[in-house]
């Protein structure tokens, strides 16, 4: 759920910063990958975002419905 929710949190504009895009959220995540994040999960969602991006998803909504 903690990985969920800070992709969440990138994903989305906030006041005092634009949205980053699904590649740059992922970025992120991987760099807090067993430091801030698990490792085994991280590796599942990006398994999940390259499924559907390769399934034709194109906005960060579509990156999160399952």
């Amino acid at each position: 759920i903690h990985l969920a929710d800070a992709l969440d949190a990138m994903l989305a504009a906030r006041v005092y910063r634009p949205a980053l895009s699904p590649a740059e959220a992922l970025a992120e995540l991987r760099r807090g990958s067993g430091i801030q994040f698990c490792p085994r999960c991280l590796e599942a969602l990006d398994q999940v975002m390259l499924a559907q991006v390769s399934e034709g998803a194109d906005v960060p909504g579509q990156l999160l419905a399952s």
